[in-house]
Order: C-alpha cells, then sequence, then structure tokens
C-alpha cells in the first residue's frame, strides 16, 4: 500500500522533524500526543523526517485539532495518556508558559526515504526545526514524490 492512500488532498500537509526515539514510540502506538511550544494550530497531515545519522522521511501522521494549553495541564495529559516523564517534558518546555499537545489519529511507518537520497533529488531539501507545507506549489514535487512512499504498517486510534 501506497501513503496516497492515506493522504487527504484537502487537509494541510506539512513536513516535520522528529527524534529517533520519538518516532520508535510512535511506531509502537505507545506516543500518541507529540508536545510542541509552538506549532501549527490546526488539524494536519504530516510527513515525518526522521532526525539523526540514519535519518530520513520515515513516518506519515494525522493529527487531530491540537489542544493548546499551560504547560502543567499539558505535562499532567502527557503522565495521565502515555507515561511521559514530567521532568523531561518540563525541561523540554523551559520557560514556556503554554504549549500544544497534538494527538496523533493515524501513524504510518514508510519504507524510510534516506536524507541523503531527499537531498540528490531535491537539492534544497532540509529537515525542518519547526515544519514546511508541502502543499505550497515550491514543494508540490517533493508531496507528490513522497506520497509513493510505501506505508509498512499503520495504527489508527479511534
Amino acid at each position: 500500500m501506497l501513503v496516497r492512500t492515506l493522504y487527504q488532498p484537502a487537509k494541510p500537509t506539512l513536513l516535520m522533524s522528529l527524534h529517533p526515539a520519538m518516532a520508535t514510540r510512535i511506531q509502537r502506538q505507545e506516543k500518541v500526543l507529540e508536545f510542541r511550544k509552538r506549532f501549527f494550530a490546526h488539524p494536519f497531515q504530516a510527513f515525518v523526517c526522521i532526525t539523526g545519522p540514519q535519518g530520513g522521511v520515515g513516518l506519515f501522521l494525522d493529527v487531530d485539532q491540537p489542544e493548546e494549553g499551560d504547560v502543567a495541564t499539558l505535562i499532567q495529559r502527557g503522565m495521565q495518556v502515555q507515561r511521559d516523564d514530567p521532568a523531561a517534558l518540563r525541561q523540554y518546555f523551559g520557560t514556556a508558559e503554554r504549549g500544544l499537545a497534538l494527538p496523533i489519529r493515524t501513524a504510518a511507518t514508510l519504507s524510510l526515504v534516506p536524507r541523503d537520497q531527499l537531498r540528490a533529488k531535491f537539492p534544497g531539501f532540509v529537515a525542518p526545526r519547526a515544519y514546511q507545507f508541502l502543499d505550497k506549489p515550491a514543494k508540490r514535487p517533493l508531496l507528490n514524490d513522497l506520497l509513493t512512499s510505501d506505508v509498512q504498517s499503520s495504527w489508527t486510534r479511534t
């Protein structure tokens, strides 16, 4: 199955980055909330660039309406929903008073598209610090290419 079968053309499509450990937790369905200090505040779908030396695009996510809240509430939610370490979340949020919880509705593990391969095919490719919109005309060739990625496994929360 190609990721194109999960793609929703009317929904914003982002490219975002995650550390390998967080990507693995999502793949195992242990992480269903992704926390961010600032992020796109509407439902979206995203291709995920996994960071690190062996990184590349290896996940596709469908995210419901992000939940904005004060950091203490978000930390409590992470502890309750996915047993997050409160000290690690506190460290991540730093001095921020508010943040977002991104509820992952669907996650698909893709055959990894290595970063080097993406750079060779798309010379301007960089893993984003925050996010990039792939449905912009300049990014459309990259989006079309990623839509042909093979889905190895997936899960959906009801």
